[in-house]
């Protein structure tokens, strides 16, 4: 290779690292995208501990009916037949959003630890922090406690029954809940939409502020106080 050609080569490696300088400056995470991050890590945590008090809900009401009985209810028992579907689906539903706040929590981790964000976290920041990690971390413990409850109480008896998810009561019962603002988890069926949101059933959905109904075509409907776990459809649109 020519010197002219061995010049040329270590002039673009040159300019290359030069260039690469102010793209590792830009990669540096700041102060406002750590608190979008973290609010972002917020809601997913919202979501998770809705889901997992409906499926709490369910559980409970599941225990009560069966209560000492070693028999196994029959497929058509109506509590049975109501409350399996339910916990059949709420189950994967907490899985999948605890792991989204697992992901996001190590997100945030990382995002924290960074030379541009570590020296500007203030006092109520850090406050707000810590007590986030202590809801992830009762959170894990519910998702842990929940499959293994499920997968000895519910995964056994559903397992030889073809079970179909019908539109049904909440369960109300008197548990105490975050914030009056924090959502609650409902399941739809059918083919229409939960609203105001619009979400397409079927589905499970976190409804804000305990207001939704189930529009068949549109989001005509008037919405109203939902319980968690209920199922809404067309023969129920709120309860």
């Amino acid at each position: 290779m020519s010197l002219r050609i061995l010049a040329l080569v270590s002039l673009v490696a040159a300019a290359s690292a030069h260039a690469q300088v102010p793209q590792i400056e830009l990669l540096a995470p700041t102060l406002s995208e750590f608190n979008a991050e973290f609010e972002r890590l917020e809601r997913r945590v919202d979501a998770a501990d809705a889901v997992a008090a409906a499926l709490f809900r369910v559980h409970n009401a599941f225990a009560e009916h069966r209560g000492d009985d070693e028999l196994w209810p029959a497929c058509d028992e109506p509590w049975f037949a109501d409350l399996a579907p339910r916990a059949r689906l709420l189950g994967p539903a907490l899985r999948d959003r605890a792991q989204s706040a697992r992901v996001q929590s190590a997100h945030v981790r990382r995002l924290r630890s960074a030379a541009t964000v570590e020296p500007l976290i203030d006092g109520a920041m850090a406050a707000r922090i810590d007590a986030l990690a202590a809801r992830i971390a009762r959170l894990e413990a519910t998702y842990l406690e929940a499959a293994e409850w499920h997968a000895r109480h519910v995964v056994p008896l559903t397992k030889r029954c073809e079970l179909e998810l019908r539109p049904g009561a909440g369960l109300d019962v008197a548990l105490p809940r975050a914030t009056a603002a924090s959502p609650i988890a409902v399941l739809a069926v059918g083919d229409g939409l939960v609203c105001p949101a619009g979400i397409r059933a079927p589905a499970v959905v976190l409804v804000k502020d305990g207001l939704a109904c189930y529009g068949a075509a549109d989001c005509s409907c008037e919405p109203a106080p939902v319980p968690p776990a209920a199922v809404l459809g067309p023969e129920i649109a709120s309860e």
